[in-house]
């Protein structure tokens, strides 16, 4: 990577709130992405990944401005107000160029209350593998034609035309610090966020249904290579390609809370974060509804609601396919009491459950039939809350001499995992209640 970029900031003039604030530039960066392999990837020798060589580049041109407005401070309902915004033109080499933009507010109507928003425009550019790497795996695929399951060649290639993803985002929040209640910071955060040509690819499952259920000029069976007719055809190879194709639609709260008091000669401190996920509705732009073949669901679309879907990885009907680990709910908090030289520390973490992939049905979900290809025989992960628990001892603690003993157990109260344990493992404790125990020193 070479950068070269210029910039400018200063102060342009006082407003009644303080100064006006501005700042402007560009930048031009060059990048470049080499890579080889070895002769057995080359040769497709691997089950799962067979990276091929390549190498690629290129230049982007940025200019860009920002300005702070602070308008009001110490007057009446309106201790504090502050606008800002900034504006971004970037050039690619490979796909053009394109716009970004951000305009916000801070608005205090009072000391207690501080108030928020921000509107964007956002994007994020291919990186270089995704412009010019080419992987070569072999996948377990659901033969459309003769219903067979069997190991098939994936080509997953890249496009050197891919644009920009672009968002756009609305975030909306406050931080409330009454001065009733000493020591108190609540806040609360809204987002939604739309992306659109997300730069995606239609699954290989995907694209042999798909091929299979054209009719009239073709285009998904471009990416298939097969044999045969009828029953009798064998797919011999399919090409995944990344295209700016995908939509992604995520809506939300964020929660925050802080309490600290004093006991005596002890401090006690309670803090507590919470999301929750309402929507992440992925769009995979095939705009394809649920399919059936014969009254039994093969496919639940194109358009999947993933929030609340808490699995990793399944395996139906021999086919692996993948989830999202997004539970609805999540949230931690934690009780701190410090006497010197003492502390202790509680801490909770909850995992709401849901759906194990939605993009599969089990008992209890529409469309379910135990000879469905995407059926499962449980679509359900529970919740968890696990507890861990610490404490620290000051030994020493003069200037650079420090010596603290400390003690940790996770899982206080030896939680196992949901089902299925294996595919969600990246979320939930699969050890079980676990000790710790050292001595940090410096000196």
């Amino acid at each position: 990577q070479q950068v070269a970029p210029l910039t400018l900031q200063g102060e342009l003039s006082k407003l009644p709130g303080g100064p006006f604030a501005v700042a402007f530039g560009g930048e031009w960066r060059k990048e470049e992405a080499s890579a080889i392999s070895d002769a057995l990837s080359q040769a497709n020798g691997f089950n799962y990944s067979n990276p091929k060589p390549y190498a690629g580049g290129y230049d982007v041109k940025e200019v860009f401005a920002e300005a702070v407005a602070p308008i009001l401070r110490d007057q009446p309902f309106a201790q504090h107000l502050v606008i800002n915004g900034a504006i971004r033109y970037t050039d690619y080499s490979t796909s053009g160029g394109v716009t970004t933009w951000k305009v916000g507010g801070i608005y205090a109507p009072f000391s207690d209350l501080r108030l928020r928003a921000t509107r964007s425009r956002d994007i994020r550019a291919p990186n270089n593998a995704e412009l010019f790497a080419t992987t070569a795996s072999l996948a377990q695929l659901r033969n459309p034609w003769s219903g067979v399951t069997t190991q098939i060649t994936t080509m997953n290639q890249p496009s050197p035309t891919l644009k920009p993803e672009r968002a756009d985002t609305w975030t909306v929040g406050g931080v409330f610090t009454p001065r009733f209640i000493p020591g108190l910071t609540v806040s609360v955060d809204y987002y939604d966020i739309n992306i659109k040509g997300a730069i995606s690819s239609f699954s290989s499952q995907s694209i042999l249904d798909n091929c299979f259920a054209e009719t009239g000029t073709p285009f998904f069976c471009n990416f298939v290579s097969r044999t045969g007719t009828g029953a009798a055809t064998v797919v011999d190879s399919d090409a995944v390609q990344l295209l700016n194709i995908a939509g992604v639609r995520t809506r939300g709260f964020d929660f925050a809370a802080t309490y600290r008091t004093r006991i005596g000669e002890s401090e006690l401190t309670l803090r507590g974060m919470a999301s929750y996920v309402k929507d992440l509705i992925f769009d995979d732009g095939t705009g394809a509804a649920p399919r059936f073949v014969n009254g039994v669901i093969q496919s639940l679309g194109g358009r999947i609601d993933r929030a609340g879907s808490v699995g990793g990885t399944a395996f139906t009907a021999g086919q692996q396919t993948s989830a999202t680990n997004t539970p609805s709910w999540t949230a931690t908090g934690s009780i701190t009491w410090a006497h010197k030289p003492v502390s202790v520390n509680l801490q909770g973490r909850y995992i709401g459950g849901g759906r194990f992939d939605a993009t599969l049905v089990g008992p209890g979900d529409q469309y379910y039939d135990p000879a469905s290809p995407i059926s499962i025989g449980n679509n359900r992960v529970d919740s968890r809350l696990y507890l861990d628990l610490s404490a620290q001892i000051d030994v020493i603690k003069d200037g650079n001499r420090k010596l603290q003993f400390y003690f940790n157990v996770n899982n206080l109260t030896d939680k196992e995992p949901p089902f299925p344990v294996t595919a969600i493992a990246g979320m939930y404790d699969r050890m079980g209640r676990y000790y710790r125990a050292g001595l940090r020193f410096s000196y």
